[in-house]
């Protein structure tokens, strides 16, 4: 019912696909008045208290579903316009428009057995255009979540702490300063699991904003140009990182070339040239947290045990209490690619 695609209005419903026959329409244009009403009133049930959207959904439609950044904020609820358009398949489309922004967000609707237009399902967002203001905050958070990436590495066990703080990430040198929401709105870290990864990451998120993954929330248009958008992001961060970022962030920013291409070597096997950069590395800090496991598990593959062992006990100095390196040396191993390696 929470459909992250943008335009999941325009997919085929459920047990058809795209060769099939054209769907009916089923909603009269007499009824895309009270169908437009329909999402009017919802949007203006979030304003409430309590759970009272409920009447104008389908059971489809959760608390997860109108509680988080994913929904249309309530502050753009209450205070840009709106234009609502329909169609016969029960699409509709709604446009905000106000202080200098543009955000579209689609809905579904359908006709229960009793007559009643209920939606059924709501797409995520999409900025069409997102003011300065917003954008700013993004890149503030954003360029905190990249200095705060380095965290982890400089723990023993190379576990994050369970609370994570701008004062936490000063003091271990990742920021020279914390940053602000334009609109002085509550930045607060938290540390989240990455549902794609499994890993756990630092997040900054704004009370009013929500997280830099709204950079992302990008309307057709605009993702079509996607390379160009991106860059833009990441030049207008850099000038952020270099003035935020703490003496710590910094040197780490000298390893970056050399730990790609470290991993570069270790896609072709090539465990001397991954020995080079690792030892590169080392000058300047030892903290190198996967490049260690990395090293390990490449010459583990070409049956260079003395070697594995040697990056070990190196390793193991600046992180004793690292469970996954304990395992390094005896986890059955698989090759860059994936597959099993023969014994």
């Amino acid at each position: 019912a929470c459909s992250a695609a943008p335009g999941s209005a325009q997919q085929p419903p459920e047990g058809e696909d795209a060769g099939s026959e054209p769907r009916e329409a089923f909603l009269p244009s007499s009824d895309f008045s009270r169908a437009s009403s329909v999402i009017d009133e919802f949007l203006k049930s979030l304003l409430e208290s309590g759970s009272n959207y409920e009447r104008f959904v389908t059971t489809e439609i959760g608390g997860e579903c109108v509680n988080n950044f994913y929904m249309i904020d309530r502050h753009i609820i209450k205070n840009y316009k709106r234009a609502i358009t329909v169609n016969g398949f029960g699409e509709a489309s709604c446009v905000y428009e106000g202080d200098g922004e543009i955000i579209k967000q689609e809905f579904n609707l359908i006709k229960n057995a009793g007559g009643e237009l209920k939606i059924n399902s709501i797409s995520e967002k999409r900025y069409i255009k997102m003011n300065d203001t917003r954008r700013q905050c993004y890149l503030n958070t954003r360029a905190v979540y990249k200095a705060a990436s380095l965290l982890q590495v400089l723990y023993e066990d190379m576990q994050l702490p369970a609370k994570v703080d701008l004062e936490l990430l000063k003091t271990k040198g990742l920021l020279a300063e914390g940053v602000s929401c334009p609109q002085s709105a509550e930045i607060t870290l938290g540390v989240d699991k990455n549902n794609d990864s499994q890993n756990y990451e630092v997040i900054a998120r704004c009370s009013m904003h929500g997280d830099f993954f709204e950079l992302y929330k990008l309307d057709d248009k605009l993702a079509m140009d996607f390379d160009k958008y991106n860059a833009m992001i990441d030049k207008d961060e850099e000038a952020i990182l270099n003035r935020i970022g703490g003496a710590l962030y910094k040197a780490f920013l000298k390893i970056q070339p050399v730990e790609d291409a470290f991993y570069a070597q270790y896609e072709k096997q090539n465990t001397a040239e991954m020995f080079k950069f690792l030892n590169q590395a080392l000058t300047i800090d030892k903290r190198l947290g996967n490049m260690y496991i990395t090293l390990i598990r490449a010459y583990r593959a070409v049956g260079n045990e003395k070697s594995a062992r040697e990056i070990y006990d190196m390793a193991a100095k600046i992180y004793p209490g690292w469970a996954e390196l304990s395992n390094a040396l005896s986890e059955k191993q698989l090759s860059p690619d994936g597959d099993d390696i023969e014994d």
